[in-house]
């Protein structure tokens, strides 16, 4: 299952890019996500920066998901980011959830516009589940598609 979305922001490219690789920045807001049990390493070499995050995020999961998902789950998120000043800067990253068939693969791209930038956000959601797996989608999608949304929103407001 493929998400795809754009966001406009008044910052430009560089205040958007520097937000995504700060690590107290990042803290901030997972936790303003709900995220509890934040861990976040950033690597910087040679024109690429690797953050791992780890963290536990609250779900309201429907009882026959109860099976492969928790209330609580332990979420590792890795991402790679090039690009210089001025941008463009592409991203990519994977989410994989604790004990979960899941897996969230993505690509970001935040790039300058004539009055801020724009950030674009594909993400891909699979799983190894053959019969549940539709609904699993569905639910990690949803789940998804409100975090990118409060996760923008958060930027938006705060870089």
């Amino acid at each position: 299952m493929k998400l795809t979305k754009t966001f406009q922001f008044e910052q430009n490219v560089d205040a958007i890019f520097t937000a995504y690789t700060d690590k107290e920045f990042l803290a901030k807001k997972m936790e303003a996500m709900g995220a509890r049990n934040i861990e976040i390493t950033i690597e910087k070499n040679k024109g690429e920066i690797k953050i791992t995050s780890t963290r536990e995020m609250p779900a309201d999961v429907p009882g026959v998901l109860k099976k492969f998902l928790n209330p609580w789950n332990k979420m590792t998120q890795k991402e790679i980011w090039i690009g210089s000043k001025g941008g463009p800067y592409y991203g990519d990253l994977e989410i994989k959830v604790a004990g979960a068939p899941v897996t969230v693969i993505g690509q970001m791209k935040i790039a300058s516009m004539h009055s801020g930038s724009i950030a674009a956000n594909s993400t891909e959601i699979s799983t190894s589940i053959p019969f549940l797996g539709k609904s699993i989608k569905k639910f990690i999608a949803k789940a998804s598609e409100e975090a990118i949304n409060q996760e923008f929103e958060y930027v938006r407001q705060n870089a």
